[in-house]
């Protein structure tokens, strides 16, 4: 039998056979099928990619979101990562100790130095020598080990939308929590399998994102992972995000017309922007259903 790699539940069905990649085309060496938990309803990838194969999964292009032809996209994220910046300083105060775990190009610490936080660190695993320090204010690292090494530790670990991208997931959040300073915490933003919008697109769901994906959690299934790991879930809220209802449209549509088009579609700013009611609505009237879950994790 195959272990729900949130609960560690031996019993779970197929959701999806033969899961695809509408967004750049990759496809694992071996078959995959995408598994739906029976105990706590958290989808994973079987079989489970390790480590090397995972990394291989990402394109030179993978979410290009400066790409010229696709009206508003980089506009957008930009907004929307300074607003989160914004709101993101105000919770934690300007003193606060930070690590953002998967920080991709270092964008969103840019945003909050540019806000008077200066102890920033970011992991990214295929970090180049070249872009270590390539902004201003912001340490980065590509090995968890130097800050173990160091002796750092942080009041707060940021993991926005990158724990459903682990293959090491239980030693990769036991050696987050090393990195605690007492009263710290991790921040976790991840899509929630409990919301309607996976049962209403199925396979063509957008946080599906295979198989970049590896597990999808719901609410029991970050419970039962975070008792694992030695963390205690000390809240849980929801963030309105329109990606997924427009990541999802947009798979729709490449399907529909047989598009190889790789990455965004040239209407994906616009789908969007059509979401934005949509994502609000779906946070507002059921927010423990809403398409993407926020939980604050301390040490146990």
């Amino acid at each position: 039998m195959t272990a729900c790699q949130a609960c560690r539940s031996d019993f779970s069905t197929t959701a999806i056979a033969a899961p695809k990649d509408f967004e750049y085309f990759v496809e694992r060496a071996v078959p995959t099928e995408v598994r739906q938990c029976s105990t706590c309803g958290s989808l994973f990838q079987h079989p489970w990619p390790d480590k090397a194969e995972a990394l291989a999964f990402y394109p030179a292009d993978y979410q290009n979101y400066e790409r010229p032809d696709v009206p508003l996209l980089s506009k957008l994220l930009s907004m929307a990562q300074r607003r989160a910046a914004q709101t993101f300083v105000r919770q934690v105060g300007q003193d606060a100790r930070m690590l953002d775990f998967g920080c991709g190009d270092g964008s969103f610490l840019g945003y909050l130095a540019a806000e008077g936080m200066t102890d920033l660190v970011g992991y990214e695993p295929n970090l180049r020598e070249t872009e270590r320090e390539t902004r201003p204010k912001v340490t980065r690292v590509g090995s968890l080990r130097e800050l173990r090494d160091a002796g750092r530790t942080f009041d707060v670990i940021r993991m926005h939308h990158v724990i459903e991208h682990l293959t090491e997931l239980d030693s990769t959040m036991q050696g987050l929590r090393h990195l605690l300073s007492p009263n710290g915490v991790i921040l976790v933003q991840t899509p929630n399998v409990a919301t309607a919008t996976w049962r209403l697109f199925g396979q063509n769901w957008g946080p599906l994102h295979y198989p970049y994906h590896t597990v999808l959690f719901t609410p029991q299934g970050m419970e039962a992972g975070s008792q694992r790991w030695g963390l205690k879930i000390e809240a849980t809220t929801n963030t309105p995000m329109p990606t997924g209802w427009a990541m999802s449209l947009e798979n729709l549509i490449k399907r529909s017309l047989g598009s190889r088009r790789r990455g965004r579609l040239r209407v994906y700013g616009l789908l969007v922007a059509a979401a934005l009611p949509m994502s609000y609505a779906e946070a507002a009237i059921r927010p423990s259903k809403a398409a993407v879950l926020d939980y604050t994790l301390s040490a146990g």
